[in-house]
């Protein structure tokens, strides 16, 4: 179904506009996870993983304005039309953009768990090391790509109530209080990674944005995440 024509489309979207919208969408993250936090201290975990879940993609779309407005600087043009289709992206694309790293926690049994002990028996130097970080390397690769889709299956198992198999339903009630630490945590780092950025750190921010954000008017501020969550026991 094509996507209805805004009166705005054709019109050009100033670097102050995308820059607002990238700190109202960045301090919704933070919203969203101090939210995640409460539900959280309050035995609601399926609640605390699907607001987690939703924070990154407020840190997607924080992210994605914060590019345009870069590039802006650097004398590119951006319709509001074009703008809509940037930000229109699935859920899995944008859990993908809200993504600064991986962030886990895992069994002994897990193959990057496996790997990870394989590599701190070798010695660095020596081609066992060079073959252990390898596969180190190829896991975090695979995780990585496959974290998107499985956060967004995971928000949907926290929010609806669907059938497993021929004799099984799964839903909000199969979140456990591990999924829930784990989904705030990674979504927690990754608020603090795309702070860093929109807080004008130059190792996350290219000079052209730094300098926008610096000469805007606007409201800048953005505060830290909750850091007092205690891990599941």
């Amino acid at each position: 179904m094509p996507k209805r024509r805004h009166s705005d489309d054709a019109k050009q979207v100033s670097v102050e506009y995308l820059l607002e919208g990238a700190f109202r969408s960045i301090r919704n993250a933070h919203r969203l996870v101090e939210a995640a936090c409460r539900d959280y201290a309050a035995n609601d975990f399926a609640a605390a993983l699907e607001r987690a879940v939703i924070s990154r993609e407020g840190v997607a779309k924080s992210r994605i304005l914060a590019d345009e407005a870069g590039k802006m600087v650097r004398g590119n043009r951006l319709t509001f039309g074009d703008l809509r289709s940037l930000l229109s992206a699935g859920h899995s694309s944008k859990q993908s953009k809200g993504m600064y790293g991986l962030t886990f926690s895992v069994e002994a049994d897990a193959p990057i768990a496996r790997a990870l002990a394989a590599r701190k028996q070798e010695s660095p130097g020596t081609q066992a090391y060079a073959t252990a970080d390898a596969e180190v390397d190829r896991i975090s690769r695979e995780m990585l790509d496959e974290a998107p889709d499985l956060f967004h299956a995971s928000r949907m198992r926290a929010l609806y109530v669907d059938p497993l198999n021929a004799s099984a339903w799964t839903g909000p009630e199969s979140v456990s209080q591990g999924e829930a630490f784990g989904a705030i945590n990674a979504a927690s780092n990754d608020y603090l990674m795309h702070r860093s950025r929109m807080t004008a750190d130059l190792h996350f921010t290219d000079r052209s944005l730094a300098a926008a954000i610096a000469a805007w008017n606007g409201q800048s501020d953005v505060p830290l995440p909750p850091l007092n969550m205690s891990p599941p026991p």
